[in-house]
């Protein structure tokens, strides 16, 4: 058995926001994800297709 679930471990996972369709087969998915050394979020955007294929619209270095 594993070791319990920690807070660093939940700030260590990425959000995941509301998906927004932007077709019948595609939809974009806001993340943030936190930045502890920075105390910061940093919000990116994903293309998302329904056969789970998924690319970054905005770069790492900039919120979305």
């Amino acid at each position: 058995m594993g070791r319990p679930i920690t807070p660093d471990d939940l700030w260590a996972l990425p959000r995941v926001g509301q998906p927004e369709a932007v077709s019948q087969t595609t939809a974009v998915v806001p993340v943030v994800a936190f930045d502890e050394d920075h105390d910061e979020g940093i919000s990116r955007l994903w293309l998302v297709d329904l056969a789970g294929e998924q690319r970054p619209l905005t770069r790492p270095d900039r919120h979305a």
